[in-house]
């Protein structure tokens, strides 16, 4: 699918970079805060035609919501891909530091509820005539997966057996320590 018909609707401040570098396609996160120490993470092979959206780069939801729940809160970045035919929403979320599962959790709730709201803004303003469905059609079929990239390994082992972390919710979120220019691949196996 062509995700052009985003650019008609987000800021432009709202998209991240994918870029071509070597052989591959590389999707570009990086943190500006000035106390982060995990600046800059390239995903590598991304497929062409791949969008990266900046889910924390508007103010919105701060000047509309109370934040006694966490509904402020956002993860940092959104990778709309598909690969080997298996379309996939990313929600990637940057940590520096030991991160409260909580609030990683509802960044990642509330950066669902702003793609929602996202398509269905596209629904509603930008649907084409002749579109044989609608954004909301479409997009419900992307597999959404979670992802958080941390400096070091900061999770204690437990003895108590858990399920696997494996990204496909909130709260199984995959948890990638020290990555150091992970393959899309990697991220969604």
């Amino acid at each position: 699918m062509n995700f052009g018909v985003l650019h008609n609707l987000l800021m432009p401040n709202m998209f991240g970079r994918i870029d071509r570098t070597e052989n591959t396609w590389v999707a570009i996160l990086e943190e500006t805060d000035s106390s982060a120490k995990l600046k800059r993470i390239d995903i590598c092979d991304v497929p062409n035609g791949s969008e990266l959206i900046k889910i924390d780069g508007s103010q919105e939801p701060n000047t509309l919501f109370l934040d006694n729940n966490g509904q402020r809160k956002r993860c940092d970045y959104l990778l709309i891909t598909t690969l080997n035919g298996k379309k996939t929403l990313l929600f990637m979320e940057m940590k520096s530091k030991k991160p409260d599962n909580t609030e990683v959790k509802q960044k990642f709730l509330t950066s669902q509820c702003l793609w929602d709201y996202i398509v269905s803004m596209l629904d509603r303003f930008h649907r084409y005539s002749g579109m044989p469905s609608s954004y909301t059609d479409i997009f419900f079929s992307y597999e959404k997966r979670f992802v958080r990239f941390q400096t070091k390994n900061l999770n204690k082992q437990g003895t108590r057996r858990t399920p696997p972390d494996d990204g496909r919710s909130p709260e199984r979120v995959r948890v990638i320590p020290n990555p150091n220019r992970p393959s899309l691949k990697y991220l969604l196996r």
